[in-house]
């Protein structure tokens, strides 16, 4: 749940532990499988506004939103 999301993020920053790639990627991928597609742009955007670069997966990830959205339509 989102809450939850936001309290694991905010303990891994008051840890001083930084989410990295990995993390971003599993956030993006919760909302990919929820269909939340402005959700997943946001932490995409965030991703990028914290300078962590995407990899692969990440990228992949993004192809899985619109395969998603495509089974909707």
């Amino acid at each position: 749940d989102e809450q939850k999301r936001c309290v694991v993020v905010d303990r891994m920053l008051r840890d001083k532990i930084y989410p990295d790639e990995v993390t971003y990627t599993t956030l993006l991928n919760l909302f990919v499988k929820k269909g939340d597609e402005q959700k997943a742009w946001d932490v995409f955007d965030r991703m990028l506004r914290d300078r962590i670069y995407p990899d692969a997966v990440t990228y992949t990830t993004l192809l899985n939103l619109f395969v998603k959205k495509g089974d909707e339509q």
